[in-house]
């Protein structure tokens, strides 16, 4: 029984180590001069799958800008609608694509 235990132990301490390791290696290298942020784009193949894809990303990536490309007018009536309930995100069309990637 002391051998299991002390194995435990072991792989817990091997597994702390790591994310010790991880976590100084990204204080280390990370950039703090260009910092920027993350863009999650939404490519809603049409109305019916435009609200879930939007409520999963709000749900999983809070803290990201989001961009749901709308397609036609009844899937950007619908992200317009969620725009009030999620603040990062913003909606566009195909062809304003480039103004909301643009520098």
């Amino acid at each position: 029984m002391n051998i299991v235990v002390l194995i435990l132990a072991l792989l817990l301490m091997a597994m702390g180590a790591g994310e010790l390791i991880r976590w100084a290696g990204e204080r280390a290298f990370r950039s703090e001069c260009c910092q920027g942020r993350t863009l999650l784009l939404l490519l809603p193949e049409g109305p019916g799958d435009c609200e879930g894809l939007i409520r999963q990303a709000g749900a999983r990536f809070d803290r990201y800008r989001m961009l749901c490309v709308a397609g036609d007018r009844e899937t950007r009536e619908i992200a317009e609608k969620l725009m009030e309930e999620y603040k990062t995100l913003e909606v566009c069309g195909p062809e304003e694509l480039d103004r909301f990637l643009g520098p």
